[in-house]
């Protein structure tokens, strides 16, 4: 998950589907591939800003944004995004 290119097709890889079969399945949830994937970079960027004692720019770079500005801002945004999105219960 915190390899900098993991996007929407790379989570229906990991699932074992194709894309639009991810999106009508995550559309059950009020999800889009997209949204799914913001929110587990979302997780993905706490834990590392929390446990490992990441700088903002190295969670950034691992997550795939070349900017730490663009990522804070980003995050910021996710995580205001986030809060008004369907969540699953467990991880997919």
């Amino acid at each position: 998950m915190s390899e900098p290119e993991f996007g929407v097709s790379e989570l229906a890889n990991l699932c074992g589907t194709h894309r639009e079969t991810q999106n009508n399945r995550l559309k059950t949830y009020g999800l889009t591939g997209s949204t799914l994937v913001a929110q587990l970079k979302l997780v993905e960027a706490e834990k590392l800003l929390a446990k490992d004692k990441r700088s903002v720019g190295e969670t950034a770079l691992k997550l795939g944004y070349s900017d730490p500005t663009a990522f804070s801002r980003g995050f910021s945004q996710m995580d205001r995004h986030v809060a008004d999105q369907p969540h699953l219960s467990s991880p997919v």
